[in-house]
């Protein structure tokens, strides 16, 4: 599990990758245009994806070029084979990650072990505390 902020020579500092279920996007769309106000470069799928891109290399690379991953979780998350391996590829590349509960549900593995920005709560103070952990982990 990523504990430091060790990040080797290819690591965009400030790039910050958003891992999340698709039915999520709202809460995608929300935190990311957050943390584009504050200046950080969010990598999305749905944004940096160009058709015929192989999503495995693509997603890989991203998540090795970035800073930190931010993982929304909801019960869609942990039933997203996809979001999971994104989650599981930033644990092998030793890449922060910070989770952010936008939905009540069962955090499982090792997601439970980790302190998360709630959303659920209190919207804006759960941004507050997401940006101070971006600063933090992202290196900007």
């Amino acid at each position: 599990m990523p504990q430091s902020l060790s990040t080797t020579k290819s690591r965009n500092p400030g790039r910050l990758f958003l891992c999340y279920a698709h039915s999520d996007r709202l809460w995608a769309d929300w935190i990311s245009e957050n943390l584009s106000a504050k200046g950080f470069e969010v990598w999305r799928d749905v944004e940096s994806l160009r058709v015929g891109d192989s999503w495995a290399r693509s997603i890989d690379e991203a998540v090795r070029d970035s800073s930190m991953i931010i993982v929304l979780m909801s019960p869609a998350y942990f039933s997203s084979d996809w979001a999971r391996v994104e989650t599981a590829s930033a644990v092998a590349k030793k890449v922060p990650i910070i989770p952010v509960l936008v939905q009540q549900c069962n955090v499982e593995g090792f997601l439970r072990y980790l302190n998360w920005a709630d959303l659920t709560h209190d919207r804006e103070k759960g941004m507050e505390r997401l940006i101070e952990a971006a600063h933090h982990w992202g290196g900007r």
